[in-house]
């Protein structure tokens, strides 16, 4: 499995050198722009999670797509963590983004470093039930809930 950098190399865009007048400066990381046939896509899932319950909610995503996301939970704090795998690689391989051992939500964005599942693992340790509601924009193939156990 390749992972890829598809936002870094650019910060020495500066030292490129210059082309001719009036011309643009080549990035040494093109993959920062990706052109796409359709436009993003938003969806909001809810899942409401028993004491002790834990469940996985994945977005499926190529590589270099980018996701943008917003997390909150109705009472309390939660544990969280966000991470990705490519199922291809077996179960052996992931990467974590992110982990919270106590967190009401989470927001921000994702670029793709490899495709894959890039999602949320969240365990409910409170002894009362608990509503999280995830929104999701971005340029994924599909949302994936694995339901809560």
């Amino acid at each position: 499995l390749e992972v890829a950098d598809v936002i870094g190399g650019n910060e020495g865009v500066r030292e490129v050198e210059v082309p001719d007048f009036g011309e643009p400066v080549p990035l040494p990381n093109p993959a920062v722009h990706q052109d796409e046939s359709a436009p993003a896509q938003t969806r909001t899932v809810e899942v409401t999670l028993p004491p002790d319950g834990e469940t996985e909610i994945k977005t499926v995503l190529k590589q270099s797509h980018v996701v943008l996301y917003s997390w909150r939970v109705d009472r309390g704090t939660i544990y969280s963590d966000f991470h990705g795998h490519d199922p291809a690689a077996g179960n052996e391989f992931f990467v974590r983004y992110r982990e919270d051992q106590e967190g009401a939500g989470s927001s921000g964005s994702l670029v793709a470093p490899f495709g894959g599942e890039h999602g949320w693992y969240w365990l409910n340790y409170n002894e009362f039930p608990v509503k999280i509601t995830l929104t999701v924009t971005g340029y994924f193939d599909d949302i994936v809930d694995y339901g809560i156990h």
